[in-house]
């Protein structure tokens, strides 16, 4: 739900910090969730999903919904996602002469 969120709020405002944000969610899930290829049984930090019995699909679709959304939306530019990576590292984009 927080993902799709993020996107659908993207989608209004293009503002690149929300689909970079919810980018780096995505990466949680494939670094931490993956049980298998293709198979994410794990919670995003890499623990059991406490309301979910061991190999139940549900935590495997939660996760595959994060890539589906990911999938409906356009990309922002990639001047976009530079300024964004620009201003999480705490460099000062230059701006107009």
């Amino acid at each position: 739900m927080l993902i799709r969120g993020l996107l659908a709020l993207y989608s209004e405002n293009h503002d690149a910090r929300l689909y970079d944000f919810a980018v780096k969610l995505a990466g949680l899930i494939t670094k931490h969730a993956q049980t298998s290829p293709n198979v994410y049984l794990r919670g995003w930090d890499g623990r059991a999903v406490p309301s979910t019995p061991y190999g139940s699909l549900r935590s495997d679709a939660g996760s595959i919904g994060v890539f589906a959304d990911l999938a409906t939306v356009k990309p922002p530019s990639r001047a976009a996602i530079r300024a964004v990576d620009g201003a999480a590292s705490g460099r000062v984009p230059k701006g107009p002469a």
